[in-house]
């Protein structure tokens, strides 16, 4: 935690720092300005010096010589009293001339008269075309006789040229070092320094002031910062480790103690046992009444389930509505009367909103951790397909994975179908045929059903009932469906004429599909951009995915009819309150479910139930299809009952769409041939 005193040491050091830095950027910046201000002004001087003195000083380069002193040559002395004179009142405190060898030919102060400078710095770089300059000290300092003491010079070398235009281009005549007088500019420069130096001192005492006066505060500040900041730490490690929703530990936090429990049972040779648990029914409470009523039935259920297992118990949501629990030191016998008392504690829970009730059941799939637990990864795909056994058993039911279970087996090989879905998706290796269903009455209306078909890797057609089940069980249907609508829509407005002479072509359509709005959305757009007729299209929906998702279908149906288009309810009769749900369901055809059509002729209650649904569907409007006519008896019968259509092996079996086109271009040529 910071203190008073921290922050004054930093400061303190900030304040140091900065003064320094300050201090030596100002003398710098100052410094560099004064002496290209005061080069700019000795060339300014030497350059009218020069014009003025040019005879006497290029007398004494021509003379080649230089003397000891002004007395014994008249025409140094003469030099130096001109020079003198017309220097007096600049800052000018000596000049010293050099020939372009180098060598002094005139210097204010004489002794100095004959030094050989060829070598000096400043001399060559003048000899060059450049100005070199430098700022000095000197604790004493002659010139003209005088004697100067404790004075800040700018020394100049300047390079004399006969010709002003070519100055930089050649060699000059002559070389002039001139020292001009700048104490005063530097003192100036030195109290300016200071005042800066003053000023950021006392701006450094005002923030000393106020982090004296806020030292306190900012102490308590951060006490109360720091006691956030553990409860915020606390409370991000809960949120990492547990369910927002129920509170309950999450997937991850589930995982990590699966692998410990993996790890032990390795170690200590212990049993342990994980829980999988899938909620049944519980998308009827979110389709009926939305999912802030879901999500309260998951916060109730965890109480119940929390008073369900032991403390040293790990129980985690999932995800969705999915739970675990990791059972230490569990034997499956343990484990599995556990899951009963799990299962008959929600059976009793009763879940009520808005005047509704509910009830529920949990399908319970258990798999033991032992030291043939190869990881996390393995141990939930077996805790996971138990469960899954659990629901096709009829749900609300325990299943304990067992790896030789035949089941299982099953599937496993499931599980390998959907790689191979996925692929014949990403190739387009699906295709469609289709069956005809013809009138029984005097109608002549024709219609064909669209019926899907795989081909393998080697070209062979591969029926549904292969592919079908895995994909409706791992909710693959909706991406077939959508492969199929888009394939027969194309179809049909590639082929006007052979949709022109039939009543329409029918496509299945999966329970998957009926709850996709984008999907819904997108059909609509596909029908309005395609130049056909939506009468011409027949979506059949079968009864148990229309009665399961009963809001959703009734949606689905009334917006594609206002286009146009057609609805069958297919595989009618197969569930257990048919004629309860048919008049909330606006379709126009009934498919007879082929069970009971199948045996019309020999089992007079299939005989029955034929005559009721035709009977009911006439009575409600809607026109009737026989499935699963296989023979010429079953076609009699179904006439004699006002059945409107049949379809079967008897009627026609599914053969290519490309191949139906053809043999209704064929009828059509012969139709013509007799006509003529």
């Amino acid at each position: 935690m910071f203190r008073s005193n921290r922050y004054l040491i930093i400061a303190s050091l900030i304040g140091i720092v900065s003064v320094v830095c300050l201090m030596i950027l100002y003398r710098q910046i100052a410094l560099t300005a004064m002496v290209d201000h005061e080069t700019r002004s000795n060339e300014a001087i030497t350059e009218l010096l020069s014009k003025a003195v040019r005879p006497a000083y290029l007398e004494l380069i021509a003379r080649g010589a230089a003397v000891a002193s002004p007395d014994g040559e008249p025409a140094i002395a003469r030099l130096h009293d001109e020079i003198e004179h017309l220097t007096r009142k600049s800052r000018l405190l000596k000049v010293k001339i050099y020939n372009p060898e180098g060598t002094t030919i005139f210097s204010s102060e004489v002794s100095q008269i004959g030094e050989d400078k060829s070598d000096n710095e400043g001399f060559l770089c003048a000899l060059e075309g450049h100005t070199m300059s430098n700022i000095t000290f000197r604790d004493e300092f002659d010139a003209f006789e005088k004697k100067f003491s404790n004075v800040n010079v700018v020394s100049s070398y300047i390079g004399i040229y006969a010709d002003s235009t070519a100055a930089g281009g050649g060699k000059p005549e002559a070389v002039f070092e001139v020292y001009s007088d700048v104490t005063d500019l530097y003192r100036q420069m030195q109290h300016t320094q200071w005042l800066i130096v003053i000023g950021v001192l006392g701006s450094t005492a005002i923030f000393y002031l106020l982090l004296l006066t806020n030292a306190r505060r900012l102490d308590r500040i951060e006490a109360a910062r720091l006691e956030e900041a553990q409860r915020n730490e606390a409370q991000m490690r809960f949120q990492a480790s547990h369910d927002a929703l129920t509170g309950l530990h999450n997937r991850h936090e589930f995982e990590r103690g699966a692998e410990r429990l993996i790890e032990t049972a390795v170690q200590e040779s212990g049993e342990h046992a994980l829980c999988f648990m899938d909620l049944d029914q519980f998308k009827v409470v979110n389709d009926t009444c939305g999912h802030i009523a879901g999500d309260e039935l998951l916060r109730q259920l965890s109480v119940v389930l929390q008073d369900a297992v032991r403390t040293n118990d790990t129980l985690a949501r999932l995800g969705g509505d999915e739970f675990g629990i990791l059972m230490e030191h569990c034997s499956l016998r343990q484990a599995h009367r556990t899951a009963t008392q799990i299962q008959r504690n929600i059976q009793e829970f009763q879940f009520s909103w808005e005047g509704e009730t509910f009830q529920i059941g949990v399908s319970i799939g258990l798999v033991a951790i032992d030291q043939t637990t190869a990881s996390v990864t393995e141990l939930l795909k077996h805790a996971d397909a138990a469960c899954y056994i659990a629901k096709d058993m009829g749900r609300n039911q325990i299943q304990v994975y067992n790896p030789d279970d035949t089941i299982l087996e099953r599937r496993h090989g499931e599980m390998q179908w959907v790689a191979r879905i996925n692929q014949a998706l990403e190739k387009n290796r699906f295709t469609l045929y289709a069956q005809a269903i013809e009138p029984l009455g005097n109608s002549v209306d024709m219609h064909y059903e669209l019926l899907l078909r795989m081909i393998d890797e080697d070209g062979e057609v591969i029926p549904p009932i292969k592919f079908l089940p895995a994909a409706e069980r791992y909710d693959l249907m909706h991406k077939l469906d959508v492969w199929v609508v888009e394939r027969a829509l194309s179809l049909m407005a590639a082929n006007p004429d052979f949709i022109n002479q039939i009543n329409f072509i029918s496509i299945n359509l999966s329970g998957q599909s009926l709850t996709h709005s984008k999907f819904l959305n997108s059909v609509i757009t596909r029908i309005e951009q395609l130049d056909f007729e939506p009468e011409k299209l027949c979506f059949e929906i079968t009864e148990t995915a229309a009665i399961s998702n009963l809001r959703a279908a009734t949606d689905f149906i009334n917006r594609l009819k206002n286009l146009g288009c057609h609805f069958a309810l297919d595989d009618f009769g197969s569930g257990l309150s048919s004629f309860g749900y048919l008049k909330n369901l606006p379709v126009d055809y009934l498919k007879i479910d082929g069970v009971f059509v199948k045996d019309v002729a020999e089992d007079p209650i299939d005989h029955a139930m034929v005559k009721s649904i035709n009977d009911i569907g006439h009575v409600m409007g809607m026109k009737t299809i026989a499935e699963f006519v296989e023979n010429d008896a079953i076609r009699g019968i179904l006439r004699d009952l006002s059945v409107d259509y049949a379809q079967g092996y008897e009627i026609g079996k599914p053969m290519p769409f490309e191949d139906v086109l053809e043999l209704e271009e064929t009828r059509n040529r012969l139709d013509l041939a007799s006509g003529d």
